[in-house]
């Protein structure tokens, strides 16, 4: 066998001589430099286990593009392609990837939300692109200096500005050298608010972004998008500041930001032109900029919702439902000022116009109301009680007659009385309100403030009201139809209908330094609260003011009633299982309170007023009808002060309240049960809570403020 020559591999003759070198090379050792060092990388591993090799036949197409794709990220065909498929799996089907799904630096969750997968296929997508004339990879972004702004600017304005209809995006985290994400990613202290702000202070006209942060491959990354609107083309920089002149225009030609050639100016200038032209041949295409920035959470300064969110917001904000026994021609009406209303997402200014309609449209309501209530018949006479006897039955013929002079207008709930009617908005609220059509007290400074907003009106001038002003009005304005009509509005603002009570259990510590409120189907699993003492309430759930309550003083901003306690933990479950209290609903408008004149006393309800003990029944006392206990208070307090000017009895014109007797507790009691109040005695049990706004009780009844 012949010997193979000195430095190359192959067979050699193993000759006596040749072991006993071997061994007693092995015996002394082998020097680290004489040792090949391994040639490559070698494969690195792609998980804790094993991986097994599955053969995949790729036409030469295919084969070509995955090459291509691999060589432009640095990485072999076999981690591209491991990668690529992973991601489409996750895509169709995400709890087939999860612990082999693991970039080997974790596990992924076995559900991911819709919104993630599209992010993650998003940027796959993108990284495949790698940079190209709408998307550009920055491996950090910095916004603190002048300088760092004119870049973001310059960047922004490249991809917004060049034309095609492929989506923009600047994305931040990624190495331009490796084109893979990099520590340490984005910075957390940018926020979208703070980028779209330094965009409308240095271009003209500003695009608009959306920017947000996704951990990819365990780094925070993020991706803003830039909006394109082919009507605001070209952007340009609007002042001098760092690097940027005042006019400068940028496109990408490929993955380079330069100036646009003056081909490409011109035809920026003319795309514009044409989309213009297509908005002022239907004005539908392209909601008012003005209404995008309001959102369900108020007015936007940085980005706009989508039209299709306005469109859904707005429809939301007047979507309010009228009575059956609402006559059509006012039901008509309504329609129109709600569809009026919607056409303010394409013209910002019909915001404007249903709010100076929508009083026009109550005013038609309460007109229709009227010659309803009398049949078409409203009894009308001059200023001297004559009846006029001319058959008037429509509404025009009415506000004719009523519109040349003072006039009276003949009552049906109190007979013989003549209410003063000159068919204005003012007088027909008046007329209303008389009859008892409108309920609550806080409701009648709609009484005062919707016909000052009508006057105004009258001669026009020229205002600007934003959705949100529409929208309310709209809403009340319905409410006010609806009540006229007979029907309360489900969580109305101004009429609301009954609200519902529901059992209530209020807890607190020996120590009663806090107060907590359970379900009652739940209390059983509070064991460690077997100390506490409890208290069972028919409470509205919502009440603010609850933690507040009061056995023997209305201290609640809804009637609440005291069912059991207080009562150990045990006894009040076992209350609970005996006596099934069932949820019932409350009147919470035009409520009768009796207070204590000039007293920091608080106010009770008919029955607490009545089941007080002789000695606290001193001073002199008030039956007031009000909407809050708050209300009643305060008129209670201060109608003592001539200065204030409260009326004493009668409808207040200084708070909303109507007293409706003073005098002594025995008198005010005679006047309570001549009104047909339900005046059962409730006697004073002194169930308190630890209450939160300072109220305390003294050794009577009687309420103080403590210091």
């Amino acid at each position: 066998m012949g010997k193979a020559n000195e430095g190359e591999t192959g067979p050699a003759e193993l000759t006596d001589a040749v072991v006993r070198s071997s061994a007693n090379e092995a015996d002394q050792g082998v020097e680290p430099a004489r040792m090949r060092p391994r040639r490559g990388r070698g494969r690195p591993s792609i998980g804790a286990q094993a991986a097994t090799l599955f053969p995949v036949r790729l036409e030469p197409e295919l084969r070509e593009t995955l090459t291509r794709a691999a060589n432009g990220r640095t990485q072999s065909t076999s981690e591209l392609a491991r990668r690529v498929l992973r991601h489409y799996l996750r895509s169709i089907w995400p709890s087939s990837v999860q612990q082999a799904g693991a970039d080997s630096s974790g596990t992924q969750p076995e559900e991911e939300s819709a919104r993630t997968r599209n992010i993650e296929n998003l940027i796959l997508e993108l990284e495949t692109r790698w940079e190209d004339p709408a998307v550009e990879f920055k491996e950090a972004l910095t916004v603190r200096s002048q300088r760092d702004k004119s870049e973001f600017v310059k960047d922004v304005l490249g991809l917004v500005t060049t034309q095609g209809s492929a989506r923009r995006f600047l994305m931040i985290g990624w190495s331009d050298k490796t084109h893979k994400v990099q520590p340490p990613g984005v910075d957390p202290a940018l926020s979208e608010d703070q980028l779209q702000q330094i965009l409308n202070s240095h271009c003209e006209p500003p695009p608009h972004i959306a920017y947000f942060t996704h951990v990819w491959e365990g780094v925070r990354v993020g991706v803003i998008e830039i909006i394109r609107e082919s009507i605001k083309q070209p952007h340009q920089v609007s002042v001098d500041f760092g690097r940027r002149a005042k006019g400068e225009v940028f496109v990408r030609h490929g993955a380079i930001t330069e100036p646009p050639t003056p081909r490409e100016l011109d035809a920026l200038h003319q795309e514009a032109i044409n989309a213009k032209l297509r908005e002022a041949a239907d004005p539908l295409i392209r909601p008012d900029q003005a209404t995008l920035r309001f959102t369900g959470l108020g007015l936007s300064m940085g980005g706009l919702i989508s039209p299709e969110a306005a469109v859904r917001l707005q429809k939301h904000n007047v979507d309010f439902e009228l009575a059956d026994a609402v006559p059509d021609d006012t039901r008509k009406l309504f329609e129109r000022l709600q569809a009026i209303h919607m056409q303010g997402i394409w013209e910002y200014q019909m915001f404007t116009v249903a709010n100076d309609y929508a009083l026009q449209v109550l005013e038609h309501a309460l007109w229709q109301r009227l010659l309803h209530h009398y049949s078409l018949k409203p009894p009308l006479f001059d200023v001297r009680g004559k009846p006029l006897r001319a058959e008037h039955t429509t509404m025009t013929e009415i506000a004719n007659v009523v519109g040349l002079g003072r006039h009276r207008l003949g009552s049906s709930r109190a007979p013989g009385t003549l209410l003063k009617f000159s068919g204005t908005l003012s007088d027909l609220l008046a007329w209303a309100r008389h009859e008892g059509l409108l309920r609550g007290q806080r409701s009648r400074r709609f009484d005062i403030v919707f016909p000052r907003m009508l006057a105004r009106l009258r001669p026009m001038t020229y205002s600007l009201h934003m959705p949100v002003d529409s929208s309310r009005l709209i809403r009340e304005v319905g409410e006010f139809i609806n009540q006229v009509w007979g029907t309360a509005t489900r969580d109305g603002r101004v009429f609301p209908e009954p609200l519902v009570r529901r059992p209530v259990v209020l807890g607190w510590p020996p120590e009663r330094n806090q107060i907590v409120q359970f379900q009652p189907a739940n209390l059983s699993e509070e064991r460690d609260r077997r100390d506490w003492q409890f208290v069972v309430l028919l409470a509205v759930e919502s009440d603010d003011e609850l933690f507040e309550f009061h056995s023997d003083i209305e201290s609640t901003m809804f009637p609440t009633r005291l069912l059991s306690g207080p009562l150990g933990w045990q006894d009040t479950i076992d209350w609970l299982e005996v006596h099934k209290p069932d949820p019932d609903r409350v009147e919470v408008l035009d409520r009768w309170f009796v207070a204590r004149l000039g007293s920091h006393d608080w106010a009770r309800n008919p029955g607490q007023f009545a089941g007080l003990p002789p000695s606290d029944r001193q001073g002199a006392w008030m039956l007031i009808q009000a909407d809050v206990p708050a209300d009643a208070i305060v008129h209670a307090r201060t109608v003592s002060n001539v200065t204030e000017r409260h009326r004493r009895i009668g409808t207040c014109d200084q708070c909303w309240v109507t007293a409706k007797a003073s005098g002594s507790w025995r008198r005010v009691l005679g006047a309570a049960t001549r009104l047909g109040l339900d005046m059962t005695p409730l006697p004073p049990v002194r169930v308190v809570t630890p209450l939160r706004s300072g109220w305390q009780v003294t050794g009577s009844a009687d309420m103080v403020e403590a210091e």
